[in-house]
């Protein structure tokens, strides 16, 4: 038989110590790794969606805005949609713009037609009417 040095006290309170170290050991390491967690999550989420949050309300009616994409996989797939949204919206406003501008160069050219129409009609009831009053008499 080996002779034990420590006392069953002894073994039992190095035990406590140990498994309190060890808890201690354990929560800090928790402790670091949330800390980790929120800054990384808080770099790359929160971050650049309060950025992007921000530019929007700074160009709310500016259709020239591209915005830059950074931050995580997924605030880059939402800030490459919302680009696309804003080339989308610019396409139609300059069709709109072309269709209204082209809409009025026609109507314009309407009315220039109507307008030598007109005169052609005038100037030709004027041009028969000396003659109905030649034949009336």
């Amino acid at each position: 038989a080996v002779p034990l040095k420590y006392s069953e006290n002894e073994i039992a309170q190095i035990d406590n110590t140990l498994l309190v170290s060890n808890i201690v050991a354990a929560l800090l390491f928790v402790a670091i790794l949330y800390i980790l967690i929120t800054l990384m999550f808080e770099k790359e989420i929160i971050e650049p969606a309060k950025e992007l949050s921000n530019t929007l309300q700074t160009h709310e009616n500016d259709l020239t805005i591209e915005l830059k994409e950074k931050g995580s996989d997924e605030i880059r797939g939402i800030v490459k949609s919302v680009n696309n949204f804003i080339y989308s919206i610019r396409d139609v406003v300059r069709n709109t713009k072309d269709a209204v501008f082209n809409t009025s160069r026609i109507t314009s050219n309407i009315a220039d037609i109507t307008d030598k129409i007109n005169r052609i009609i005038k100037d030709s009831i004027l041009d028969v009417e000396p003659k109905l009053s030649v034949n009336v008499k």
